[in-house]
């Protein structure tokens, strides 16, 4: 990935230590909060990165996939929420707003 995404960063940030075990799973949320953050946005990875907002779709990607990690049901009986607004905070930066 061009952004310097990768499964070494995300273990990092979503303090997944124990080993190899998850890294499929880890992997595959990876690349889901890249294509969902991407989409939100409506720009390419290319375009973030030309606005300088790199950083902010690096940070919502691994924002977003380590709590997919950490929370592995779209609901809770102890805390129902949404994803964290953190992550739309971030991406609204760079979003695609429409013309019409």
């Amino acid at each position: 990935m061009a952004s310097g995404l990768n499964l070494e960063l995300l273990k990092r940030h979503a303090r997944a230590d124990d080993g190899s075990y998850d890294d499929d799973l880890l992997e595959q949320y990876l690349e889901g909060a890249r294509e969902t953050v991407l989409s939100y946005a409506g720009r390419t990875e290319e375009e973030i990165t030309a606005m300088g907002c790199g950083s902010m779709f690096v940070q919502a990607v691994l924002m977003l996939a380590a709590h997919w990690y950490n929370q592995r049901e779209s609901v809770s009986s102890v805390n129902m929420s949404q994803v964290p607004d953190s992550v739309s905070v971030l991406v609204k930066r760079f979003q695609k707003l429409d013309a019409g």
